[in-house]
């Protein structure tokens, strides 16, 4: 999640920097600046109230735990499920690659 904090704080700066404000990445080599924390505590702020709102933020392009996890899952639905009960493995996938993409611990995001 650290370099989605620091993509996002990226972004906030330089949405709201003026021609004469320097480079983020001034700031961002300093580490523990002030500024840049006060930039990056905005970016936690704006990821915390996208999660609290139902929402996680995963690769466009999933990742291959996050594509084993999917496989995985569907397959175990398929036998899981009676015939006439299918359906559900692509509910089941879904969840499962959400559960493995980058930043989320123990299933949870």
């Amino acid at each position: 999640m650290t370099e989605m904090v620091e993509r996002v704080a990226r972004a906030i700066y330089e949405g709201n920097k003026s021609p004469a404000t320097a480079a983020w990445d001034y700031f961002a080599e300093k580490g523990d600046s002030p500024f840049a924390r006060l930039y990056r505590d905005m970016a936690r702020t704006a990821i915390a109230a996208i999660e609290e709102a139902g929402y996680v933020i995963v690769p466009r392009v999933p990742t291959e735990e996050m594509r084993k996890a999917g496989m995985d899952a569907a397959i175990t639905e398929m036998w899981l499920r009676p015939e006439g009960n299918r359906g559900v493995e692509g509910l089941a996938a879904y969840a499962a690659m959400l559960a493995a993409a980058p930043g989320v611990k123990d299933g949870q995001p």
